[in-house]
């Protein structure tokens, strides 16, 4: 299960004050953290059309995965594909 906002608050403030931050300065950390975090998560596979047809696409500058319109099973498959990109950035390192 998902940790909810204010527990990752709590959790992130506590464990900032141990580095012997203000409350402010650990509050605006923590902020900035989870931001990123939900940013991150939501990278979307997106869909799009261009000059060479229909694609999916992980983010805004990852490959595009052609499909052919009207196709179910080709269409799942370029979706897979660039969802499996976006797993493959994020095992490579890949950060905001």
């Amino acid at each position: 299960m998902k940790e909810s906002k204010q527990a990752f608050m709590s959790r992130c403030i506590f464990d900032l004050m141990a580095e012997n931050l203000s409350n402010k300065e650990a509050y605006e950390k923590c902020i900035d953290k989870y931001d990123a975090l939900t940013k991150e998560e939501n990278m979307p596979v997106r869909g799009g059309k261009d000059a060479k047809g229909y694609y999916y696409q992980w983010g805004t500058s990852g490959k595009k995965y052609y499909y052919t319109p009207n196709d179910k099973t080709s269409r799942a498959r370029a979706r897979k594909k660039a969802g499996k990109q976006g797993q493959a950035a994020h095992a490579s390192g890949y950060k905001l």
